[in-house]
């Protein structure tokens, strides 16, 4: 499992080194969305492209030549999507702090733990959505699908904010804002990591279904 892992990692360096390049890209010229923004690209620019190279390397034929069940397979990518995001955040406190020490003038954002539960949440809903399908047909087959719905569900969170203002005069969307203004941020947190664990866990469930049945 975990070697499974550390191979998503080692076969995608450039990659993981060009996320962090345009991390610094996001935080000198987002500012206060620069965090969402670069935790979210750098989960879906490394997710994407681990399934890319192991596609056009033919890793998944090899993968099931050996023992290994197919749900480990499917756990360890789910796995390196969180850890991916820890790196994310440690590289995105360090790239502060270094700037800070250097005395740039570069201003970098302060992130609240509130900004990490929402990247969290908005990383799980998206790996929740595109992976199965990833799973089940793979890079090639799924590339522009998945393109799609990337930039469709990223942009339409950037404009939540004023979509929810608009739709105030519905109904359902001002009970569920009603409920949520009348909660504690920790209440909400709670929410939100519930809502994280329940996402993860039936896109993982699928995936194992949609591997399970497919064939090489």
């Amino acid at each position: 499992m975990f070697n499974l892992i550390i191979k998503d990692i080692l076969i995608q360096k450039k990659t993981v080194l060009f996320t962090f390049v345009y991390m610094l890209f996001l935080i000198v010229f987002l500012k206060e969305a620069s965090f969402v923004s670069a935790m979210v690209m750098m989960s879906y620019i490394l997710v994407i492209t681990g399934f890319s190279l192991e596609e056009k390397n033919k890793s998944d034929i090899m993968l099931n030549s050996l023992p290994i069940k197919r749900r480990n397979i499917v756990l360890a990518k789910y796995l390196s999507v969180f850890i991916y995001f820890g790196i994310g955040v440690a590289a995105y406190f360090l790239t502060a702090i270094v700037v800070r020490l250097l005395g740039s003038p570069i201003t970098i954002h302060s992130v609240t733990l509130e900004e990490i539960i929402g990247a969290l949440f908005a990383i799980t809903l998206l790996n929740g959505i595109y992976i199965p399908v990833l799973f089940r047909v793979g890079y090639t087959k799924s590339r522009v699908v998945i393109f799609v719905m990337f930039f469709l569900v990223f942009f339409l969170g950037a404009g939540f904010t004023k979509i929810i203002s608009k739709a105030q005069s519905n109904i359902f969307i001002k009970t569920i804002v009603n409920f949520f203004t009348s909660k504690s941020d920790m209440q909400i947190l709670v929410y939100l990591l519930g809502a994280i664990i329940i996402m993860i866990l039936g896109s993982f469930l699928l995936s194992v279904k949609l591997y399970e049945s497919r064939e090489f």
